[in-house]
Formats: structure tokens, C-alpha cells, sequence
């Protein structure tokens, strides 16, 4: 089992949460939505270049806990196969028990 790669998962994250960051910002742009920036509703240019400059950012964060979480259950994950001493890759997964099925055919 592979370790979980960060960059890897925060550019997939980024670039999930780029065409919603941008559909936001121009709708601060034309004044339809407000971006909180320092408790105060930011709108217009600013709005829109708040937007764009702190998205990286919270994906980071958002990215940082996604990661710690996904850390931690595989680790639990190794633990159980070492508790139940079983080599985790050697827990079948759906596509082996297809393939498995086709191989053996249908012995009715």
C-alpha cells in the first residue's frame, strides 16, 4: 500500500475548487455576492481578486486536514491487517473478485 502523495491530492483538490472559486468571484465582480474579507463584504475588483488569491489557501487547509484524515485511516487500516495478520496486499478488492469470476465461468 502506497504512502497518500499531499501535492498530488492538493492539486487535484485545487483544481476542483478553481471553476467554483471563479464563478464566485465574478459574481462579486457584478456585485451579486459578497466575499468576506476582514469582516467586511467585499465586492467589485477587490472582490474578485480576494477570490482568486485565497483559494490556493484554503484548499491548502482544507486539503491539510483531508490528508491527516486519509493519513490516519491508513494507518488503522496496516494496523488491522497486522492485528489480523494478513498482508494488505493480499486483501482481495472488487476488481480481483471479477476478474476471478470471469476467469471460473459459470459452473451451474
Amino acid at each position: 500500500m502506497k504512502n497518500i502523495p499531499f501535492f498530488k491530492l492538493y492539486l487535484y483538490s485545487l483544481f476542483a475548487a478553481i471553476p467554483l472559486s471563479i464563478f464566485i468571484a465574478f459574481l462579486s465582480l457584478f456585485h451579486a455576492f459578497p466575499i468576506q474579507f476582514n469582516d467586511k463584504p467585499t465586492f467589485g475588483i477587490e472582490g474578485f481578486i480576494v477570490c482568486i488569491v485565497f483559494t490556493p489557501f484554503w484548499v491548502f487547509l482544507v486539503n491539510c486536514l483531508n490528508w491527516s484524515a486519509l493519513s490516519f485511516g491508513r494507518w488503522l487500516y496496516i494496523l488491522f491487517c497486522k492485528v489480523a495478520k494478513i498482508k494488505s496486499d493480499e486483501i482481495s478488492t472488487e476488481e480481483d473478485d471479477l476478474k476471478a469470476f470471469i476467469s471460473k465461468g459459470d459452473q451451474r
